[in-house]
């Protein structure tokens, strides 16, 4: 099986939604893309990681339009470690966000 082959220009994405892993959902041509780095309510431009059938992968690269719940990450590894994948999000926002998982 060949691999699809990765768009190499960025991206722009305006985030719907929230993966219970911390992505950004965002619909792009009738596709679900999940962005790491970014969050609901922003407009980003990204890069792919990975294509695949039903849905694609990618990474924010710049936030155009920054969520009002954008927070700087307390840890200075945040962006190398992948360990904290909501830091980027207040702390209330985090809790909601879990919440509304759980239910």
């Amino acid at each position: 099986r060949r691999k699809k082959k990765l768009p190499t220009e960025p991206q722009a994405a305006s985030i719907e939604s929230l993966t219970h892993d911390g992505r950004g959902v965002a619909r792009i041509a009738d596709k679900t893309v999940f962005i790491d780095g970014a969050l609901p309510g922003e407009d980003v431009l990204f890069r792919y990681t990975r294509v695949r059938s039903n849905y694609d992968e990618g990474e924010a690269l710049e936030i155009k339009i920054a969520s009002p719940h954008r927070v700087t990450p307390a840890c200075e590894f945040f962006n190398s470690c992948g360990g904290c994948s909501l830091q980027h999000l207040s702390p209330e926002d985090q809790i909601n966000a879990k919440q509304e998982r759980l239910e």
